[in-house]
This record gives C-alpha cells, structure tokens and sequence, in this order.
C-alpha cells in the first residue's frame, strides 16, 4: 500500500513539476539561417527554389520527350 502511494507521489511530483516548467516557457521568435538585413533594418528571409518556369517546360509524357 505504501509503495502504491510513494509511486502516485512521485508521478504527481513530475506532472506538477512539468506544468510548471511548460508554464514559465515564453514564445520565441524563429529566426531563418539565410537572412538579409534590409536598409531600414528589416530581416528578409533568403529563400531559394526552382523557377515555375523551368518545371513546367519540362516534359511530362514520353511523346514531348521524344518526336
């Protein structure tokens, strides 16, 4: 019986100690690795991708492949 009790304990123990920690978190801001900074003092993500262009010049079925 007491064994029971010393587990529940200790289980409450960490449930509480858990909320607690998650309560005192504060929201951070994320920044991106590839960032410029503008002249105004903007931070501007640097993000690049394939152009729309190229992908869909390309063909898709065997008979644009081959005339």
């Amino acid at each position: 019986m007491i064994t029971l009790f010393v587990i529940t304990v200790g289980l409450l123990a960490l449930f509480v100690y858990a909320l607690a920690t998650l309560s005192g978190m504060t929201p951070k801001r994320l920044y991106p690795l590839l960032r410029i900074k503008q002249a105004d003092g903007r931070l501007t993500p640097l993000v690049i991708g394939m152009s729309l262009r190229r992908t869909a010049r390309r063909p898709t079925t065997w008979c644009q492949c081959h005339p």
